[in-house]
């Protein structure tokens, strides 16, 4: 689906005064072909596979972390949303379970084939996890906490960046390049779109633009979450398959065994059916536009 085309790269970089020599290393201009970051044998980029991680907005006990894990392993998820801290913007909320969860993540990789993503909110969380997760999350508050991408740039783990609301991709693709100036190469980039205007109904608008232009851009893999812009599980579906759509790499996707019990982002969250059949959906975008309908990255 995507073919770099260095014309429209210089059109970009023209009509949007963008100035890739700030992210020389992120670059499509000095990097032309797609980077693949491999997560345990799941593939993110090179438009071979389409990877999902699915899981709750945060853990909230052993036993629901399990079940959900194996749920989403037969529903065809590839990496389990493992997230142990949240950062909220509101003191008073549920802030995670903690260090304590790391051991519920040991468990999913254990009795699970699922890979594990974890967000970190610091550099002490990183170090806490770093041995226990496959993936480790910079979320969108955190996206230009620059000790924080340096510190994962002196690794090699794989690293999943998000958009801030209120930054251009430039500003993203700047970020991405604290993380390879360390020299850590195993990034991926998550749009999960920007501050919306007022009475769009929409708690982020995700331009679907922006997976086009963002993969002139770079050769980094390119995902989406549809679950923070939708916020809500009855329009969740359609904008997975947008990203679908788009030529995205991927998906970052909410889902919850009893979404109506759970302690954060309830209205967004999907059930199993809802997930079973939103992936239904994405293998039949995914065929009609030409691309592997094993959704599986290590087939």
């Amino acid at each position: 689906m995507y073919k770099y085309d260095p014309e429209y790269l210089k059109f970009l970089v023209k009509q949007f005064a963008i100035d890739t020599k700030y992210f020389p290393l992120a670059s499509r201009k000095t990097h032309h072909a797609d980077t693949v970051v491999d997560v345990r044998g799941v593939r993110f980029g090179g438009g071979g596979h389409f990877a999902t991680i699915a899981g709750p907005c945060g853990l909230e006990n052993r036993h629901d972390t399990l079940e959900t894990a194996k749920a989403l392993e037969k529903l065809g998820a590839d990496v389990f949303r493992g997230f142990i801290w949240k950062g909220r913007t509101c003191p008073t909320k549920f802030q995670g379970v903690g260090a304590r969860g790391i051991a519920w993540l040991k468990d999913v990789k254990e009795q699970t084939g699922l890979r594990v993503n974890t967000e970190i909110i610091s550099i002490e969380h990183f170090e806490l996890v770093k041995r226990t997760s496959d993936m480790v999350q910079i979320g969108a508050r955190s996206m230009q906490n620059y000790e924080l991408l340096k510190a994962v740039g002196r690794s090699r783990i794989p690293v999943l960046l998000k958009n801030s609301p209120g930054s251009g991709l430039d500003e993203l693709l700047c970020a991405a390049e604290y993380i390879l100036r360390g020299g850590n190469r195993n990034v991926i980039l998550c749009l999960r779109g920007t501050k919306p205007l007022t009475g769009s109904g929409s708690r982020f608008t995700l331009d679907m633009c922006a997976f086009s232009i963002l993969k002139h851009l770079t050769h980094l893999p390119v995902i989406g979450d549809p679950s923070h812009p939708a916020d809500h599980s009855a329009i969740v579906p359609s904008v997975a398959m947008g990203i679908a759509a788009c030529g995205a790499d991927g998906l970052l996707i909410e889902v919850h065994g009893n979404p109506k019990h759970a302690l954060t982002d309830r209205k967004q969250l999907l059930d199993y059916t809802q997930f079973a059949q939103t992936m239904e959906f994405i293998r039949g975008i995914l065929r009609v536009t030409g691309r592997s309908a094993d959704l599986y990255g290590t087939q």
